[in-house]
């Protein structure tokens, strides 16, 4: 009987207490699901708020909440040692911890997203930079097009002004070779008989020649076929003359003249010529006769390139084959003989000529009275 009232009595004193522990675990499932409202309306706000931001504040919360229910687990576990109640304390702990990391998971996203906004926000600023400066090259392209531009439209122009001034230069040069010169074009009318291209059968005077490449100019001729291309007999016309002057001829074909180089090579390369030079001075006369003259062009500096076989008392030419042409602005092989250069002639180094173009009176055998050089195609009789 004993033992039944201290059992009843152990069971009315812990009655109430496990009363109180089963109305204190009520209260705290209550409040533990009122705190797993109140995170699913944080994950809701926090998934709705833009940028997922102040995520620090609602860890801090929610640490502070995790704090109170540990309060109120300890003060649990100071009421109720039961092994329902840790259980149920554990439980809602991992819950809490599985809140706490889902939270460190969605801030890790935010940040990732903010880290890629912000890349993003670089290369865009890097392709704007890029845009920028290429933007700038291209306005300094186009700066340098349209100055290169202007400058061929100028250069255009004065090219143009040029090309008008060279026309004009050559109707100019065209009407002076016309007047001085005596070189014309020849005339192609069906009703006209061209001009013969040698002094073959032709009278004495001066005659139009016109050659076989179309250049047409006057000539003396002298009988026979003969040619005159270089003739003095009384030192009215100056032999002291430019190289220009030799290249084109000059003087007067009534009088004392020179024919000039250009037309001496057109000729002499057309056909083999033979070469009679005649000298008459105060006390006698010689003669030298050459069966193959010729003269070069003007990039040769119309140097003698032959002479053939000689014939006569003064070989005139005989040491100055390969020699070229000089005159006193055109002087290349004399080694500073410029003492003999008065008037063009095929010099040798040292000046030993007979320069039938030296000043009057002077030269071959010092008393140069009357000289005549002719030319006419070789195999005619005299």
């Amino acid at each position: 009987m004993q033992k039944y009232l201290k059992i009843l009595t152990v069971f009315l004193i812990v009655a109430p207490s496990w009363t109180v522990s089963i109305q204190l675990n009520e209260d705290i499932q209550k409040k533990i699901e009122e705190n797993e409202e109140k995170i699913r309306q944080l994950e809701a706000q926090n998934q709705e708020n833009e940028k997922y931001l102040n995520f620090e504040e609602a860890i801090t919360s929610t640490k502070d909440r995790i704090s109170a229910l540990e309060k109120r687990l300890n003060q649990c576990r100071n009421q109720s040692k039961r092994r329902q109640c840790k259980a149920d304390d554990a439980n809602e702990l991992n819950k809490v911890a599985e809140n706490s990391l889902k939270i460190l998971a969605c801030q890790k996203d935010l940040e990732a997203q903010r880290n890629e906004s912000t890349n993003q926000n670089m290369l865009n600023y890097k392709n704007n930079e890029v845009i920028k400066e290429l933007q700038l090259k291209m306005e300094l392209n186009q700066r340098k097009l349209n100055y290169w531009r202007k400058r061929c439209i100028r250069v255009s122009k004065q090219l143009k002004n040029v090309e008008q001034n060279l026309i004009s230069k050559e109707d100019e040069l065209n009407k002076c070779i016309s007047k001085n010169q005596r070189i014309y074009v020849p005339r192609t009318q069906n009703n006209f008989k061209s001009p013969p291209s040698s002094c073959l059968n032709l009278t004495k005077g001066v005659k139009q020649i016109q050659l076989t490449n179309g250049i047409s100019f006057e000539a003396v001729c002298d009988g026979d076929g003969w040619m005159i291309i270089q003739q003095r007999f009384d030192g009215s016309e100056n032999f002291v003359r430019y190289w220009s002057d030799y290249v084109n001829g000059f003087g007067n074909l009534g009088g004392e003249f020179w024919i000039g180089l250009e037309k001496l090579h057109l000729v002499t390369n057309l056909a083999r010529h033979l070469l009679l030079i005649s000298i008459i001075n105060s006390r006698e006369s010689f003669v030298a006769e050459y069966d193959d003259f010729r003269v070069g062009n003007s990039a040769t500096f119309y140097n003698l390139e032959s002479i053939g076989k000689y014939t006569g008392n003064l070989n005139v030419l005989g040491r100055n084959v390969n020699r070229q042409f000089v005159t006193f602005d055109q002087n290349r092989n004399l080694n500073g003989f410029a003492n003999c250069l008065e008037g063009g002639w095929w010099f040798l180094p040292n000046c030993e000529d007979y320069n039938l173009n030296a000043l009057y009176n002077q030269g071959v055998l010092w008393s140069n009275r009357n000289t005549i050089m002719k030319i006419r195609p070789n195999g005619i009789g005299h």
